[in-house]
């Protein structure tokens, strides 16, 4: 026999933010930021982060090796990336 009254509770609805996870932490992290940095260019609303971040469990040596490699070699790349504006 369920109890329902516990099931509903344990159910969350699609996007709906769980408190101390990974993506809430950084969504007010880069809400707090973007606040600051809005206040100080004197932009209110202007976007400064990408849409989405990508997630990756580092489980050894060599996958933070990789991963480090990548974010000291990418920036000279950006040049290259057709996405990439210098604003």
């Amino acid at each position: 026999m369920h109890n329902t009254a516990t099931d509903s509770t344990l159910k969350r609805k699609f996007g709906e933010s769980i408190a101390q996870s990974i993506p809430t932490i950084i969504g007010a992290f880069k809400g707090a930021v973007t606040r600051q940095i809005n206040q100080f260019a004197d932009a209110p609303e202007h976007s400064i982060w990408q849409r989405n971040y990508y997630q990756h469990v580092i489980r050894d040596e060599m996958s933070l090796s990789e991963i480090r490699e990548y974010v000291l070699y990418n920036p000279a790349s950006w040049d290259a990336d057709s996405l990439y504006t210098v604003s």
